[in-house]
């Protein structure tokens, strides 16, 4: 009986029921199968985008600074860095809105670390789901997601914003980078087709599913489907959001016996409870004062909250890398 519920879960991060609906995130080819009319109507009329914005996407970047504050085993010692990072990160924040008045500057940094933030997530996954069901390159499959993801992201907001309009020659060029983007992701799922094993599984579904999520964005943008890529946009936000809290999840499953004791030890043993509740005041709090009647809130919002997603980029580099033993433990791996 033990044996065979070990073969069951062999490959799968948690579980197999776990990792398809929150991990590998099955759930957004419902919005790929959405007729284009019904895409738009639900992209205008619905408040998926406030759902996924204010409790899916903020909470998730929060998330993280509560994470290091609370977890020692985290920091290693060096909480020094984390809190000289912190104040760099506010320094810079409110020194372009004394300086410039704005974070347009900022906003543009953000954005193309957020693609590649994506991309370096994606690939830290596919790595957990390599080292659990053995095999794989791990230079290529990093860099691959690495890579294909952001350019996906960047293409998007150049396609949004007419830059391709204004320069003909660079947008048919861009046209042909599309098919070379498809390169190695054709390339790293044929490799693990070539040396497929059952235990792989897991590991084939996130890559497709992944993949199959921005080159279908990707169709929609060189197809028109505009409609078809607002509502994919927001399911590829939240797909992010929701297996980087699966993961967390995961970990505080794991450090309810393990590591050293600390207030997320304790949090992590009333791990649903206590992230629903941090997700419930992140996201009231957050949708309360961007629409304050009073501009200082509205700008103390944007600023706290370009500070935390710095910081939740930065932090997620140097707390989930599976090169450190401890890490790799306590992620199953």
């Amino acid at each position: 009986m033990g044996s065979a519920l070990q073969e069951e879960k062999a490959g799968w991060i948690v579980s197999p029921a776990f990792d398809l609906c929150f991990i590998i995130n099955l759930w957004w080819v419902l919005v790929a199968l959405l007729p284009e009319a019904t895409a738009g109507t639900v992209a205008q009329q619905s408040s998926l985008a406030f759902w996924q914005i204010y409790f899916i996407t903020t909470p998730h970047r929060w998330i993280t600074l509560l994470l290091v504050a609370a977890d020692p085993d985290k920091r290693q010692d060096r909480t020094g860095l984390y809190l000289m990072m912190a104040v760099i990160a506010a320094v810079v924040v409110g020194g372009a809105q004394l300086t410039v008045g704005g974070f347009s500057c900022l906003l543009a940094i953000e954005y193309v670390w957020n693609a590649w933030h994506f991309g370096a997530q994606h690939g830290g996954i596919l790595r957990i789901y390599s080292m659990k069901s053995g095999g794989g390159r791990r230079w290529l499959e990093l860099n691959t997601m690495r890579l294909f993801p952001p350019y996906v992201s960047l293409r998007l907001v150049a396609e949004l914003n007419g830059w391709l309009e204004l320069n003909p020659t660079v947008g048919s060029l861009i046209g042909i980078v599309d098919y070379v983007a498809l390169a190695g992701p054709l390339l790293l799922v044929s490799q693990v087709l070539v040396r497929f094993t059952q235990a792989q599984t897991p590991k084939l579904l996130y890559l497709l599913n992944v993949y199959a999520m921005y080159a279908a964005m990707l169709s929609c943008l060189r197809f028109g489907f505009h409609q078809h890529l607002v509502m994919l946009t927001v399911a590829n936000a939240a797909f992010h959001s929701v297996e980087y809290f699966a993961i967390i999840t995961h970990y505080a499953s794991k450090r309810r016996t393990q590591g050293s004791q600390s207030a997320f030890q304790a949090m992590a043993r009333h791990w649903g409870r206590t992230m629903c509740l941090f997700v419930l005041a992140i996201g009231v709090l957050s949708t309360v004062m961007e629409n304050s009647r009073y501009e200082l809130a509205i700008q103390i919002f944007l600023a706290t909250n370009l500070w935390a997603a710095f910081m939740h980029y930065t932090y997620d580099g140097l707390i989930w890398k599976l090169r450190k033993p401890q890490t790799a433990k306590t992620l199953g791996v």
